[in-house]
């Protein structure tokens, strides 16, 4: 079953001073790194990568979303080349077993507070994950957005 993985490349690194996908880590650039994970990967996939976005991420994805053709839909962010080839296949594996939505995520270890005006609380972190990419769908859910 076709895979078809969007990556998000629109970013224009506001804060850094140039687009995330040009930016360099160990002499390539991040699209360089996030394309060259993307030929280890094991299933059958296409990759869409949106340069050119909307204003949000929401419509970034939109925009990709209109041009894969797969049933999964992978969605992955230039900024994170490091991600790993388990990864992606543990996104695609959950994907094949039930119609739902995965992300890679990493529990929070660090103390959340909440603040509201001078009285802040801290936040139970039992349930509390970092959402991370790769983020899985199947296509006709990510429609519905």
């Amino acid at each position: 079953m076709l895979t078809s993985i969007i990556l998000l490349a629109a970013g224009k690194g506001s804060r850094i001073g140039k687009p995330k996908a040009e930016l360099r880590l160990l002499g390539k650039t991040l699209l360089d790194l996030n394309l060259a994970l993307f030929s280890k990967l094991p299933f059958p996939h296409e990759v869409i990568v949106v340069r050119r976005g909307g204003k949000t991420r929401h419509d970034s994805v939109r925009i990709g979303h209109k041009r894969a053709k797969g049933k999964l839909v992978i969605l992955h962010n230039v900024a994170n080349p490091l991600a790993s080839v388990a990864d992606f296949v543990s996104i695609r594996q959950q994907l094949l077993r039930k119609d739902c939505a995965c992300f890679v995520g990493q529990k929070i270890v660090d103390t959340v507070r909440q603040v509201s005006g001078t009285v802040s609380i801290t936040i139970p972190r039992d349930n509390l994950w970092r959402a991370q990419t790769p983020q899985g769908f199947r296509r006709a859910a990510l429609g519905r957005l």
